[in-house]
C-alpha cells in the first residue's frame, strides 16, 4: 500500500489523505504465503483448482505437440541412410585400395618364397628323407616371422598428407 504524501511537509493538509482511510484488511494480498484462517481458505482452494486446471491445459499441450513432431518426423526417417558409415567408407577407400595392394603384393611374396624353399627341400629330401620331415613344419614357421619386409617411403608420405 503506497501511501501519497503531500509535496508540501508545513502544508495545513492532512498527512493520510482521506481515499486512503479506508479499510486496509480489504486490499490485503497475499503473494506467496497462504494463511490458515478459515475466511481465506476459499481463495486458497481457488487458487489450487487453478494450477490443477493450468497444469492440465498444458500437459494436454504438450501431448498434442510430441504426437505432431512424431507424425512428422516419421516421413523423415525414411531419408535417413541405412548405413551410417557410408561418408566414412568413401573417405577411406583411396587409402583402403592403397592398403589392400600392399597386402596383397606380401601374400605373393610369401607365396613365392615357401613355394621356391618346398622346391629346394624336395631336392634335399631325396638325400635325408626322414630328417626333412620333422624339421619342415618348424621352418615354415620360423621363415614367417625372420623374413625382412621392405616399405615404401613414397607410399606412406603420401598417406600422411592425406591426414
Amino acid at each position: 500500500m503506497i501511501l501519497d504524501f503531500p509535496d508540501n511537509l508545513n502544508s495545513s493538509q492532512s498527512i493520510m489523505p482521506e481515499k486512503q482511510t479506508k479499510d486496509w484488511h480489504s486490499e490485503l494480498k497475499f503473494l506467496h504465503y497462504f494463511p490458515k484462517n478459515k475466511c481465506f481458505g476459499k481463495e486458497e482452494q481457488e487458487i489450487t483448482r487453478n494450477i490443477k486446471n493450468i497444469e492440465m491445459h498444458y500437459k494436454q499441450k504438450v501431448q498434442e505437440m510430441v504426437s505432431q513432431i512424431l507424425t512428422d518426423e516419421q516421413g523423415t526417417l525414411n531419408i535417413i541412410p541405412k548405413k551410417a558409415n557410408i561418408d566414412l567408407k568413401r573417405a577411406i577407400q583411396p587409402k583402403l585400395d592403397k592398403l589392400k595392394k600392399k597386402t596383397e603384393r606380401a601374400i605373393v611374396d610369401i607365396l613365392n618364397e615357401r613355394f621356391f624353399k618346398k622346391e629346394v627341400d624336395k631336392k634335399e629330401e631325396v638325400i635325408e628323407p626322414q630328417t626333412l620331415n620333422i624339421v619342415e613344419p618348424i621352418k615354415d614357421n620360423i621363415n614367417v616371422y625372420d623374413k625382412e619386409i621392405e616399405i615404401d617411403d613414397d607410399d606412406y608420405e603420401d598417406d600422411y598428407e592425406t591426414l
